[in-house]
């Protein structure tokens, strides 16, 4: 049985969809089964993220019909692949859904976890898609962004989160670090993490080349720390930080490889 991991953003434009991308193709790199999970509906696409628009595969729309837990292994062989990681996105021709898709989710995602080592799952900040996060999500990335605006909109989405169960755990899109003392006392909530701006993200976007795949840069480091505190932790308590001591990506995956 393997863990489920949800990114979310607390505003738009904080490359939450990016860093869960990332985080799916850096555990993939270290031999771990992987799938990401797009509930986005009204997203671009996380195959967009990946560089797979055109792959064939398996979108949501071809399992509108699903009763009952899937069978992972067999859902494995029908979605897209890249880099390592099947790929289960929206699709840009099934928008938006059909009413009541969100009933079939926790059958899929807890199908796809029991065949997998590692779902990661990139969510939108709606009510009704964190409820259903809060049936089977091991731990919840929120990206957070550090204008005062989307700081408010943070204000607004961690209480929510933390109201179905979840504790959430905050990685700073930008900002200085004297940003994590007001995130703090502000938010109540402890920064884990720090994302720094890359204009190479955008250009791999632009290039269709899958996020995470280069191995370097901010959004990998993010990732690999991330994992690590995954691996390490499973239920960290809240407030605690695990960036003391895992610079670099290598001492991260020595341990996340087991």
């Amino acid at each position: 049985m393997g863990q489920v991991l949800a990114v979310l953003p607390a505003s738009g434009g904080v490359g939450a969809t990016l860093l869960a991308a990332a985080t799916a193709t850096r555990a993939a790199a270290a031999l771990r089964s992987v799938a990401a999970v797009d509930l986005d509906a009204h997203g671009a696409g996380l195959d967009v993220a990946f560089g797979a628009e055109q792959v064939p595969g398996w979108r949501w729309e071809d399992l509108r019909e699903v009763a009952g837990l899937v069978d992972g292994a067999a859902l494995r062989r029908r979605l897209l692949h890249v880099d390592g990681v099947a790929v289960l996105s929206m699709s840009r021709a099934w928008r938006p859904p059909a009413p009541g898709w969100l009933t079939v989710v926790p059958d899929v995602v807890l199908g796809l976890r029991a065949a997998h080592d590692l779902v990661v799952v990139d969510a939108p900040r709606e009510d009704a898609v964190l409820e259903v996060l809060a049936g089977f999500a091991d731990a919840c990335v929120v990206v957070v962004g550090s204008r005062i605006g989307q700081l408010a909109a943070a204000a607004v989405l961690l209480p929510r989160v933390r109201c179905l169960g979840v504790q959430p755990w905050v990685v700073l899109r930008g900002g200085h670090a004297d940003l994590e003392d007001l995130v703090l006392d502000e938010l109540d909530v402890a920064v884990v993490d720090r994302l720094r701006d890359d204009p190479r993200t955008a250009a791999d976007l632009e290039a269709g080349v899958p996020a995470g795949s280069r191995g370097r840069g901010p959004v990998v480091e993010v990732a690999d720390r991330i994992l690590l505190r995954l691996r390490g932790t499973g239920t960290a308590p809240a407030g605690s930080t695990t960036r003391a001591g895992l610079a670099g990506s290598g001492a991260a995956w020595g341990g996340w490889r087991g």
